[in-house]
C-alpha cells in the first residue's frame, strides 16, 4: 500500500468532556492507522457538534498491519479530503 494518513476524526460529542488527544481510537475515529484507508477509500464518522470539527494526520509512508510494536515510517503527506454531510 502506498503513503496513507493514521489519524481520521470528528470532535467527540460534548458529554465526553474536554480530551486532548486522538488515542485512544473511538467511534468518532482517532489514531486509526489503517493502511487500508488510503486514496479513493470512504470512511464515515458521526458528526457530534456543530462544523463537524474534522481533522487528519500522522502521516505514514509504509506500515505493516498496525502498529503493534508502535512502529511505522512516519512521514508529512498532504491531502486533498472531499467531507460530505
Amino acid at each position: 500500500t502506498g503513503p496513507f494518513f493514521g489519524q481520521f476524526g470528528t470532535a467527540p460529542p460534548p458529554s465526553f468532556g474536554n480530551m486532548t488527544s486522538v488515542v485512544p481510537r473511538a467511534e468518532y475515529g482517532g489514531n486509526i492507522d489503517n493502511k487500508h484507508l488510503g486514496a479513493g477509500t470512504t470512511l464515515y464518522l458521526p458528526v457530534n457538534v456543530p462544523g463537524g470539527m474534522f481533522s487528519v494526520g500522522d502521516g505514514h509512508a509504509v506500515q505493516g498491519d498496525g502498529e503493534v510494536c508502535v512502529t511505522a515510517l512516519e512521514t508529512s503527506l498532504i491531502g486533498d479530503m472531499r467531507l460530505t454531510v
